[in-house]
């Protein structure tokens, strides 16, 4: 009976469903994001002058896929 209640369900609001669906995984991703931006923002404090062009230029590639 359970089986069928989800059919049903799925079948009338399967958009929405989809809708939803999607928008977590926005969500989530947007989160993540910013939990390694942070991450990375502190790790940034800590690095000589000679290591911060090679630590910007993998944030840029982060920040390439995270979007």
């Amino acid at each position: 009976m359970k089986e069928l209640k989800y059919k049903i369900a799925d079948w009338l609001f399967e958009a929405e469903l989809d809708e939803a669906f999607n928008l977590g995984l926005k969500e989530g991703a947007r989160r993540q994001k910013h939990k390694i931006d942070m991450a990375l923002d502190m790790a940034s404090l800590d690095l000589a002058k000679s290591n911060q062009k090679g630590y910007m230029m993998a944030m840029e590639v982060i920040e390439d896929v995270l979007k």
